[in-house]
Parts: C-alpha cells; sequence; structure tokens
C-alpha cells in the first residue's frame, strides 16, 4: 500500500506523465486502484500497462471505472498475462465504448472465449484501433464470428495478433481481413490448424493488397500448402511470409521458390525432412 500512495502521490502533483507501467504486481489491485484514482486528473497519459497483474475483481472493477470515466486520451492499454475471462472481458469492453482514443490493446496470454470476443467486438464498435493483440487465447472459429464484423469494417486496424487461438478453416472463411476490404499490414495466424483447406480458401479469397506481413506458422499445411500459396502469391503485395513448423519438405519449398519469380516476398521456413 506505500507502494502505491507514492505512485498516487506523484500522479497527483506530476501532469506531465505519459506512460504508467505496473507490469508483474501480482494480484496487485491495490496499487491500481491507488494510481487510478488520479488518472482523471492527468491529462497528459498515453499508456497504462497492467501486464501480468493476476485475475482480480476489485482490479477489473476499479480499472474498467477509471477507464470509463477518464477524460484522458489514453491511447495504450496492456492487459497481457492477467487471466482475463469472458466474464472480465464485459467490464473491460464496456470502457472500450467510450474511450474512442485507444489505438492499441494487448490482451495476449489471457482465457477470452467465444463470449469474451462478442464483448470485445461490441467494445471496439466504431472504433480506432490501430493494433489488436489477442495471441494466446481461447478463440475458436466461433470467437472469430463475432469479431468478423469488426474486422472488415475497421479502417484503422493495421496489426492483428490472432495466434495461438485454435482458428480452423472455418475461421478462415470467416476472416475479413485476408479478403480484398482489408486494411490490415501484419496478421499473425501462427498456432493455430489452418491447414491445406484453410490456405486454398485464403487463395480463392484473395489477400489484400495491404498485407505486408503474413505469419502462418505451425498451422500443418505442408506442401500441398505451400505450394498452394506460391499458386496465388504472385498477386498480394506480401514482404514477408513465415511458414516455419508446417512440415514443409524440400520439395514444396523448391517448389515455392520457383514461384517467387518477380516477387519480392521473403519466405521463412525450415524444410522438415
Amino acid at each position: 500500500m506505500v507502494g502505491a500512495d507514492a505512485i498516487a502521490d506523484a500522479l497527483s502533483t506530476n501532469q506531465d506523465i505519459q506512460d504508467i507501467d505496473l507490469n508483474g504486481n501480482g494480484n496487485g489491485h491495490v496499487a491500481v486502484i491507488g494510481v487510478n484514482i488520479q488518472l482523471r486528473n492527468n491529462q497528459n497519459l498515453r499508456t497504462l500497462d497492467l501486464t501480468a497483474n493476476g485475475h482480480d475483481d476489485n482490479l477489473l472493477v476499479e480499472t474498467e471505472a477509471r477507464i470509463r470515466g477518464m477524460t484522458v486520451d489514453c491511447t495504450t492499454i496492456d492487459f497481457r498475462c492477467c487471466r482475463l475471462d469472458d466474464e472480465a472481458m464485459e467490464l473491460l469492453c464496456q470502457a472500450l465504448v467510450n474511450n474512442k482514443s485507444i489505438t492499441t490493446l494487448d490482451l495476449r496470454s489471457n482465457q477470452i472465449g467465444e463470449t469474451g470476443a462478442q464483448h470485445l467486438a461490441r467494445g471496439l464498435h466504431e472504433s480506432t484501433i490501430h493494433k489488436l493483440l489477442l495471441g494466446h487465447n481461447r478463440l475458436g472459429d466461433k470467437g472469430l464470428k463475432h469479431l468478423a464484423g469488426f474486422l472488415a469494417s475497421s479502417i484503422t486496424l493495421e496489426v492483428l495478433d490472432l495466434s495461438d487461438n485454435d482458428i480452423g478453416e472455418i475461421g478462415m472463411r470467416l476472416l475479413p481481413s485476408l479478403s480484398y476490404k482489408g486494411h490490415c499490414a501484419a496478421l499473425d495466424l501462427t498456432g493455430n490448424h489452418i491447414g491445406v483447406a484453410g490456405i486454398r480458401f485464403l487463395g480463392d479469397s484473395g489477400i489484400s493488397r495491404s498485407l505486408r506481413i503474413l505469419a502462418l506458422g505451425n498451422n500443418s499445411i505442408g506442401d500441398d500448402g505451400i505450394i498452394s500459396i506460391g499458386s496465388f502469391l504472385w498477386r498480394s503485395e506480401l514482404w514477408l511470409l513465415d511458414v516455419q513448423s508446417n512440415g514443409i519438405t524440400g520439395k514444396g519449398a523448391f517448389e515455392f521458390t520457383r514461384c517467387l519469380t518477380g516477387n519480392r516476398v521473403i519466405p521463412i521456413f525450415k524444410p522438415c525432412i
């Protein structure tokens, strides 16, 4: 509590503070509450980092209330590794509705599932978010379905992390950020279950010409998948393609590189012989 008081006092007397980092305080809701009390008075706050602070109802309720009531233009919210579940997302996303200044939202390594994704989609409606990081959660194809509308309509989203979310072929059919409607420049789908069928759907729907970085590592696409990518890569403006740990053999890599003539994309893969 002494540390929390000190931080709160500092915020009350130093109105030019732009970044607050409370990374790794366990269930440190007392500290967060002490700091949040002063947020309304600090008009210059831009970044609030609450990484690895555990799941605590008091922390979430207090933080949600303060963010919702803030008059500052906070642009970055970091809730990595906070064990946020679907219920917690409902609280957080109520705050997002009234804070259109947030451009970076980091929710990686939590427990967000289908219902949480539904809350998030509602919270992000009409937002101007640029970077949405959802890696290592439990969205699945059904969760992604709830986000599809936002992803299709957003004209500001530039970076989207959906790695390790149990997304399969059905999810690929729902992912408009890969279609010609998308504005995303970097998309991470590492560690899902896209498979060859998902890759072929990607080829049929087309990659947005705004997409520059695409990570598809560890998705069991194999030689057939990488060859399929090669067949439609010429239509894209990709700079970097990550296909590591996909069971791609020397033969598949060779056939793929034959398709790179005249294409500036840099492939990253480690053939599995």
